[in-house]
């Protein structure tokens, strides 16, 4: 068996604290399709913040599903074109979507917090969630943003 001696551990928090509500640029770490408690198939999202206006929370990881239900699947294709593929080859019939071609992706999000309560017993926390309605290009996508001349791409 092995010990560790020394660790000060007086110091570290007990966990992440939830970044502000807000709009951020984040970058698609990881997709994989999944099914939901409820039996739906769901694409789920692990992002993680970079954005040039929020460096202190670089790297922070944020995690989302988009459900693939006939009802729902117009918030997937606003994803897609938000992330920039195009609009006419996503509305092929034969179009396939390539989860692996996803990640390494750059959107900006709409960030929210929740009360998240374990059922445990224990206190409910503040959490992040990012809200699946609606996605933007990243700011580094915008020409207004980056100085250039042109139309934004948020309009």
């Amino acid at each position: 068996m092995s010990e560790l001696t020394g660790l000060n551990l007086s110091e570290v928090s007990d966990g992440f604290e939830p970044i502000p509500a807000g709009t951020y640029d984040v970058n698609v770490f990881e997709c994989e399709p999944k099914t939901s408690q409820n039996g739906n198939e769901m694409l789920a999202f692990v992002v993680t913040v970079d954005d040039p206006d929020a460096p202190e929370y670089r790297g922070r990881k944020l995690f989302f599903n988009l459900m693939l239900l006939s009802q729902s699947l117009w918030v997937l294709k606003g994803f897609l074109v938000a992330v920039d593929f195009d609009k006419k080859t996503i509305e092929d019939p034969k179009f396939t979507l390539r989860t692996e071609d996803l990640v390494g992706k750059k959107v900006r999000v709409n960030v929210g917090l929740r009360i998240y309560d374990p059922g445990d017993g224990s206190e409910p926390e503040e959490r992040n969630e990012v809200k699946t309605n609606k996605f933007w290009p990243p700011k580094s996508a915008d020409p207004l943003a980056s100085g250039k001349k042109g139309k934004s791409a948020l309009l």
